[in-house]
């Protein structure tokens, strides 16, 4: 015996934004002459295309419907510290939140007026692990040895 919530989900959608990002070496030096670099960015922009699949949806109800574009929002803040002459270690801290608008309504006979809410989703993302320069390259290579993600929605 099931409920009427009983049913998935699936929200896709695309995003362009434009941000920025800040970066501070402490005048301190411990093994080399860039010991720590502290950076923080930011962003802001718009979803775009968002629409939301329901595969148990019953008709009229499409199982796919579009969603109005909002606001997508994205922080960050990271340490990193020149631990070796070929290694850098690294801590961070993301934020992204994002919305949706609702749906249009659907006219379905058995349930009356269908629509997706509005809603939105949190996500903390904390990352930790080493970055190994390559020859000749600035270091960009990025091995993550640990994350942990928590992301919250509400309709």
């Amino acid at each position: 015996m099931g409920t009427a919530g009983q049913f998935g989900e699936d929200y896709q959608n695309d995003y362009l934004d434009a941000g920025a990002m800040l970066q501070y070496v402490p005048p301190i030096h411990i093994l080399h002459k860039h010991d720590l670099v502290f950076s923080g960015d930011a962003g802001i922009g718009e979803t775009m295309s968002p629409n939301i699949t329901v595969p148990s949806a019953n008709p009229p109800m499409p199982s796919n419907a579009a969603l109005g574009q909002e606001p997508f929002i994205r922080l960050g803040l990271e340490a990193d510290w020149h631990a070796l002459s070929a290694m850098w270690v690294f801590v961070g801290y993301h934020y992204t939140y994002f919305s949706y608008f609702p749906s249009q309504i659907y006219n379905n006979p058995v349930n009356g007026a269908v629509e997706e809410p509005a809603s939105f989703t949190n996500y903390n993302t904390y990352t930790v692990g080493v970055k190994i320069p390559f020859a000749g390259f600035p270091v960009i290579a990025r091995g993550i040895a640990g994350m942990s993600d928590s992301a919250s929605s509400k309709d």
